[in-house]
């Protein structure tokens, strides 16, 4: 499997459409995007990988999908000097050809090792601050 490159990605612009909520504030009004499912896909890098059990197929990934970044010990819902370290040592290996994508358990299992050094770093912040 190679990475993804924009001639790769098929399907009509209207599939790929994200819903745009507008609201109103204290402040004034504002604008959030939210992603497609499609959306979500694309900039993971998904791919139907074929099994070695006959008819099925196995849904992977060149990065990890909201559910399971979600639930990481990397996400500490903004984005840390520690994620960009493993999202460039990530990239490194990808454009190197030094991986492949991975099932959602595989990534649930490559990421597990974030989340008890996360739990510590969040307890000590909350009692702190």
């Amino acid at each position: 499997m190679g990475v993804p490159t924009p001639n790769s990605i098929s399907g009509s612009l209207n599939d790929h459409i994200s819903t745009i909520f507008i609201f109103e504030t204290p402040g004034g009004r504002g604008m959030e995007n939210i992603l497609t499912n499609d959306e979500i896909e694309v900039i993971c890098g998904m791919y139907v990988d074929a099994t070695d059990i006959r008819n099925q197929t196995a849904l992977r990934s060149w990065w990890p999908l909201p559910t399971v970044w979600n639930v990481c010990g990397l996400n500490t819902n903004y984005w840390t000097r520690e994620c960009e370290a493993w999202f460039q040592k990530h990239l490194a290996k990808v454009l190197a050809g030094g991986v492949q994508p991975l099932k959602s358990g595989e990534w649930h299992t490559s990421l597990r090792w974030h989340k008890s050094k996360t739990g510590k770093f969040l307890h000590t912040f909350e009692t702190e601050y």
